[in-house]
């Protein structure tokens, strides 16, 4: 076989074609930080119990919520007042560690110490931090730990830069409501990741709270009654779905997932899109939407609203014939790991030809079996996934760090044995 030719290994699904995925984290956290200010018990369905939500549950308890749950669902309430001094660990994530900082940062009368882990304290935070100062909140660094004095804000406006990451505008949106005065944000650049943004302003227009947008700028007007639904089915995490998609694409049966992605808040159903673009054959029905073998060709794609999408897209251009290549990207630099970076080094290390110049990452398809290879995930759960969907070609790839997929899909193994997969994983 020709190094250029694509070695493509349709795999045999001996079970079922349709899974359930967790619910989504993204939608998860935003609510669950939102049922802190409620003021009657929400439970959420289709609940996601991986890292990144159980370490969000465990510090919302530690500001007083009450909090039930079930195999499946959470029931919260915030409870009738926060604690004077709190102590919070956040261990690895980003959307809670700074979603509360904004949320404890704006509460008069609380002092506040979050503790992150060095991966978690590694990745950039300074625009929020710099947007939270401005507007008068009280934060400093010191022996390991974030110091919060809760105050009220002293400003109504602040420039942000949204180049690195959309969560720090959506950290202060989920809080503004509950200020003094009307909160307008405005952008120095078009935001990166603009679709977690949607996501957060479509959850605060569910719940009542208005956002209003033009152009760069966004506002949202003062003590606005949050009023919460009782009872919310959070969407399956379309990131993770991803990864069933993708093994899909190289699957004759095909794989799919209990969920139409109709009328999503979720960005990363864009990948349906971009899988029927390479040629992998996608059946949608009532029940959810099937992705089955193709032969696979490269393509050309802007993935700056799609961050999360991005390692799954590189792992089956892999498999396309032709050069892949993926724009605006250069945020995927700090994520867990330096995505961009971690993947060439990788990938490399199968031969893969992975080149990235200019905010734009080239895949040539075409790709032998490997020998015995050890591929290190770099402690990033997304690098885990794929490089797990890698293994289930490659029986002889040994995956490095399979303890991050905890992060955000701990049901991964139980998923690929649903489908008859992880006969190798």
């Amino acid at each position: 076989m020709s190094r250029r030719a694509c070695y493509i290994k349709p795999l045999l699904t001996n079970r079922a074609i349709y899974c359930q995925i967790p619910g989504s984290k993204s939608q998860i956290i935003r609510l669950l930080l939102l049922s802190t200010i409620g003021k009657h018990e929400v439970c959420i369905r289709n609940m996601n119990f991986c890292e990144d939500v159980t370490f969000t549950l465990e510090a919302l308890r530690q500001l007083g919520c009450n909090i039930t749950k079930s195999q499946s669902s959470v029931n919260i309430s915030s409870g009738n007042q926060i604690p004077a001094k709190v102590h919070l660990r956040l261990k690895d994530s980003a959307t809670a560690f700074r979603f509360l900082l904004a949320r404890l940062a704006f509460e008069p009368g609380v002092s506040t110490e979050i503790e992150i882990s060095t991966q978690l304290l590694n990745r950039p935070h300074k625009p929020l931090l710099q947007a939270l100062k401005e507007l008068g909140a009280k934060i400093i660094y010191h022996s390991g730990k974030f110091h919060i004095a809760g105050t009220q804000p002293k400003r109504n406006f602040v420039k942000l830069d949204g180049q690195i990451s959309s969560q720090f505008a959506s950290a202060l949106l989920l809080s503004a409501h509950r200020f003094p005065d009307r909160l307008t944000i405005e952008f120095t650049a078009p935001p990166v990741s603009k679709t977690y943004l949607d996501m957060t302003i479509a959850i605060l227009h569910q719940c009542n709270v208005k956002v209003e947008n033009k152009g760069l700028r966004y506002t949202v007007e003062p003590e606005q009654t949050l009023l919460i639904p009782e009872m919310i089915t959070a969407e399956p995490d379309a990131s993770s779905a991803g990864y069933i998609w993708a093994l899909g694409t190289l699957s004759r049966d095909g794989c799919g997932v209990d969920f139409a992605g109709d009328n999503s808040l979720q960005g990363d159903f864009h990948l349906l899109n971009l899988l029927e673009e390479m040629g992998a054959i996608i059946s949608r029905n009532q029940q959810g939407v099937v992705v089955r073998y193709g032969q696979l060709r490269a393509i050309s794609t802007d993935m700056r609203d799609y961050p999360d999408a991005v390692p799954t897209l590189v792992f089956l251009s892999i498999f396309a014939e032709g050069e892949t290549r993926i724009r605006g990207i250069n945020h995927l630099r700090y994520k867990e790991s330096d995505r961009v970076q971690a993947m060439i080094e990788e990938l490399g290390k199968i031969n893969v030809s992975v080149k990235y110049s200019n905010d734009e990452l080239i895949i040539r398809g075409g790709v032998s079996e490997p020998d015995s290879i050890i591929l290190d995930s770099h402690g990033d759960h997304r690098l885990a996934l794929i490089f797990s969907c890698l293994k289930e070609i490659f029986p002889r790839i040994q995956v490095e760090g399979m303890n991050a997929l905890r992060k955000s899909f701990p049901e991964w193994r139980k998923t690929l044995s649903a489908f008859g997969f992880s006969r190798n994983n």
